[in-house]
């Protein structure tokens, strides 16, 4: 057995080195020294270590580093119930689902979970030279085409298929409109203190009445017919593309929110996340487009192009939604909320204004 760390300070050599010796083509891997490096990005719910390592005498295809992700240190965040079903989620991911994805994912070397405490460990091929993408400054509209046409593959593959073989994805989730109502309507004050400069008196008024929806959109978006595999979290932040000095055009990672639902979500959540207010107005339409026609390319059918604005609308939305309970109510770190009140809100607040999405609620 290998142990599974709660944090990056009980990394070792020799924890290294049975990590790699599971690997065949790295049987005679023998970690000498290690140094890590924590000025990576760092996730909203792990902690992400860069592992520099040494070895006792050279091995080929020993990697010269690795990233290594723990659960999150602060326990607010890594003891609730969502959080840890993530850990379930990205770890089963990485076990089992990654060599069905037709998507660049990283190589992983090594993925466990606790059952009972749920402190999950994942070691991850480092991808430099390629660079993670800057949901601060938004992507290219040549990467953005190509982080559309590869998901638009994954959702037409997994189109209507059943999961039933992967049970840590979780089921359909029971949504009480009164709670969910209840819930916002706290959530909501809080919010508009910490967010609201950030909004026009059209997203004001929609944040007030979005509650009474939340429960109906969430149903459309996670519940109905018809759904495929969405990562959930689809933004650059979560992407590496290649640099000037190498590494693959894209590569995915990040699957702790993985779940079926409708497969414009992703669109929906990329477009009003990782592109500029500016980029998302001139932009927007052709990339929805492009993605529609990646799924009827895919044998998807009886999905008009209708539904899927429809969708689109309903995810920017929801976004939204979630966007008001994470800023008002989870324990992120002052840096964390910040991008989310001055990066996030302003882009998915144009992106539903542009859309015309808020009309579908107060008209």
């Amino acid at each position: 057995m290998i142990s599974i760390p709660s944090t990056y300070e009980a990394l070792d050599p020799d924890w290294f080195t049975a990590v790699l010796r599971q690997h065949a083509e790295l049987s005679e891997a023998k970690v000498s020294g290690i140094r890590c490096d924590r000025s990576i990005h760092q996730g909203f719910f792990s902690d992400i270590t860069r592992v520099y390592l040494g070895y006792a005498k050279p091995v080929p295809q020993a990697p010269a580093s690795l990233i290594v992700k723990l659960s999150s240190r602060n326990p607010d965040i890594r003891n609730r119930e969502p959080t840890r079903a993530s850990y379930r989620r990205e770890t089963g991911f990485y076990r089992t689902l990654q060599p069905l994805i037709d998507l660049p994912t990283p190589r992983c070397f090594h993925a466990a979970i606790d059952p009972e405490s749920i402190f999950h460990v994942l070691v991850l091929e480092d991808l430099a030279p390629a660079k993670t993408g800057s949901a601060k400054h938004g992507c290219t509209q040549s990467q953005a085409e190509l982080a559309i046409q590869k998901i638009a593959v994954v959702h037409a593959g997994w189109w209507q298929r059943s999961v039933a073989d992967y049970p840590w994805l979780g089921v359909p989730p029971v949504i009480d409109a009164l709670e969910l109502a209840s819930l916002h309507d706290s959530w909501w004050p809080k919010f508009l203190k910490l967010a609201g400069h950030q909004l026009n008196p059209e997203m004001i008024e929609l944040g007030k009445k979005l509650g009474r929806h939340r429960a109906g959109i969430m149903t459309a978006l996670f519940v109905s017919e018809p759904k495929t595999l969405i990562h959930r979290d689809y933004s650059v932040n979560n992407m590496m593309f290649a640099s000037d000095e190498g590494g693959a055009p894209l590569t995915v990672f990040d699957w702790q929110s993985l779940t079926m639902g409708r497969g414009v979500w992703d669109i929906a959540w990329f477009i009003g996340q990782s592109l500029t207010i500016e980029h998302c107005r001139t932009g927007r339409s052709v990339l929805l487009a492009q993605y529609y026609n990646g799924l009827i390319a895919g044998g998807v059918t009886g999905y008009s192009f209708d539904d899927c604005q429809k969708d689109f609308s309903l995810a920017l939305l929801q976004r939204f939604g979630s966007l008001i309970s994470s800023i008002a109510d989870l324990p992120f770190s002052a840096r964390q909320k910040q991008l989310l009140i001055d990066v996030f809100v302003p882009r998915n607040a144009a992106a539903i204004m542009a859309t015309q999405a808020h009309n579908l609620l107060l008209n």
